[in-house]
């Protein structure tokens, strides 16, 4: 056994000793060869690199430039948020619509600073979006940077943020009754101008204490369609802008499937009608159950009052 042992820890230091020379053989002919060849040589064989003549250590080849679009002047209403579109491209850079490559800055930071500006949108089609101060108006130049780590490009604009006032009085000038519509028309309000302005119509049946219905944006004149017949309405109109909103007068106005207009009802239906002033009369069916109820509904001109049975039809009309 103590033979074996002393077999094993010669072999083990003869190994050893062998490794430690072999490796300084290696290390020696790498030496060697970049000594005699330079640090351009492939000692495992294959072609050699070549450097420019004109190389210089720590200088790069520039890249090619971005490119941004142009952006057209714009204008908002104060205490508002507005987005403009623009597109960049790089041919050999990889780019994002974020604040890392892109970056907007203000001629009058007292309307708008970096704070106002955010850069959202997916290459390369980009989106800038502009919140100046609140209760702040007037004019900036906005200069929209592109940074590919070597060159900036950059596209201006001038940003003109208007003076806002809560909505000026305005009026429901008609409400003309139509087959299961009203068409309503109502005046301007002033300070409506601005690219957040809208007019909002809200309706439901009269007397009902549901929420109303809503239609935005609309503009005058609008047709609320999808009415019943024969069911008075109550009618109103928002105006919106960017610091406030106005309601509109109340009107009302019933939905039929004979057009009326001003005071006179329109000729040429079918109804049963009979001149103005003359009183309501009630039809009833040959069994002797009543066959029609009569309503009442006023024209839009509010001169007279129309009276109609169930099916609809005029039946007469009296000064309201």
């Amino acid at each position: 056994m103590l033979k074996y042992f002393h077999m094993a820890r010669n072999w083990k230091a003869l190994t050893s000793g062998n490794l430690k020379k072999s490796f300084t053989v290696f290390a020696t002919l790498v030496v060697s060869t970049l000594f005699l060849f330079g640090c351009d040589s492939n000692i495992l064989g294959g072609s050699s690199s070549t450097i420019d003549t004109y190389f210089e250590p720590g200088k790069r080849t520039p890249s090619a430039p971005p490119t941004i679009s142009p952006i057209a002047d714009f204008t908002m209403d104060e205490n508002d948020i507005q987005s403009v579109p623009f597109v960049i491209n790089d041919i050999d850079t990889f780019l994002m619509c974020s604040n890392i490559f892109i970056k907007a800055t203000s001629s009058n930071n007292t309307l708008i600073d970096y704070t106002g500006f955010a850069v959202t949108g997916f290459y390369p089609n980009c989106v800038l979006r502009m919140q100046p101060k609140a209760l702040q108006f007037g004019v900036t130049s906005v200069k929209v940077e592109l940074f590919d780590f070597y060159t900036v490009v950059s596209s201006s604009f001038q940003l003109t943020v208007l003076h806002v006032l809560t909505p000026g009085l305005f009026a429901i000038n008609e409400a003309e009754a139509q087959d299961r519509a009203v068409l309503l028309e109502w005046s301007n309000a002033a300070y409506m101008t601005g690219t957040s302005s809208r007019y909002t119509v809200f309706y439901r049946p009269t007397g009902s204490a549901a929420p109303y219905s809503q239609i935005t944006p609309a503009k005058s004149p609008y047709l609320v369609s999808g009415l019943v017949n024969g069911t008075s309405y109550d009618f109103f109109v928002r105006a919106r802008n960017s610091v406030g909103y106005r309601d509109s007068n109340m009107v009302q106005a019933t939905p039929t499937r004979f057009r009326l207009y001003g005071a006179e009802l329109v000729p040429g239906s079918t109804q049963d009608q009979v001149s103005a002033g003359a009183k309501p009369t009630r039809v009833f069916a040959s069994s002797g159950d009543k066959g029609d109820e009569i309503f009442q509904a006023l024209t839009p001109s509010g001169k007279y009052r129309v009276y109609m049975n169930s099916q609809g039809n005029i039946i007469s009309g009296v000064s309201p």
